[in-house]
């Protein structure tokens, strides 16, 4: 902390009231739901800036961003990707990766100022903002990542069993209280989707799309294409 605050040009006074700040907060439920809360101060397995490699072979640009904007449907304007062509190695570093009730999950932290309003880390602003920035396309690579190692390394991984999705920690806009919790926990409760407490953005993208994109890095847009042509059907 004291570091972090010489570095910014900050004084070292606000370096207790800042741990007080972030000690209360992060002690908060960043999930609920009928399996449970996921509170970071009761994890007993995670891993922080986990490294990682993805193979790319004549993987264009394109096709990752049709299929993202496609099948992650989120409020905002989000900028194209350059046209481009990856060949070798993504390397990327997420901030936690964690398990809670059975199901792993990605975190990053984000200290984005979005606004002095704590509607501005709510819902469709939240989401706005992870669009503006591409976060979106972030974090369905980061649960790629996830699903690859996870399925080295857990000898009956199952996609839809073992996968918990993405969350997004906005500091600034994380509740100074506890909200309601979650019921009893109850077989199968995670088939619905989890709350994200205030601050918090979640999602948990397709085990489709998340297929689709690893063939994706391996130079094959076939599974990407027919998941898009899939969508435009549904939607005419």
């Amino acid at each position: 902390m004291a570091r972090g605050l010489s570095l910014g040009g900050y004084e070292a006074d606000w370096g207790e009231l800042l741990s007080d700040w972030l000690t209360q907060r992060l002690c908060q439920p960043l999930l609920r739901s009928a399996a449970g809360e996921v509170r970071l101060t009761t994890l007993s397995a995670w891993r922080t800036e986990l490294e990682f490699w993805l193979p790319a072979t004549a993987a264009w640009s394109a096709p990752l961003d049709r299929l993202v904007s496609r099948l992650e449907p989120l409020p905002g304007q989000r900028p194209r990707l350059a046209p481009r062509k990856l060949n070798g190695m993504l390397k990327g570093y997420i901030d936690l990766v964690f398990e809670a009730h059975g199901r792993w999950y990605v975190l990053d932290w984000k200290s984005n100022h979005l606004g002095d309003d704590p509607a501005d880390y709510l819902g469709e602003r939240l989401a706005a903002a992870m669009v503006a920035h591409r976060y979106d396309l972030q974090y369905v690579l980061y649960v790629l990542a996830l699903h690859r190692l996870l399925a080295a390394r857990l000898e009956d991984y199952d996609y839809a069993r073992h996968m918990g999705g993405a969350c997004y920690v906005f500091l600034r806009g994380l509740a100074s209280e506890a909200v309601d919790t979650a019921p009893e926990s109850a077989p199968g409760a995670f088939n619905k989707a989890p709350d994200p407490a205030p601050g918090v953005f979640f999602r948990s993208p397709s085990q489709a799309l998340i297929e689709a994109l690893d063939a994706w890095l391996d130079g094959d847009e076939g599974p990407a294409n027919a998941l898009l042509a899939s969508a435009e059907e549904v939607e005419t």
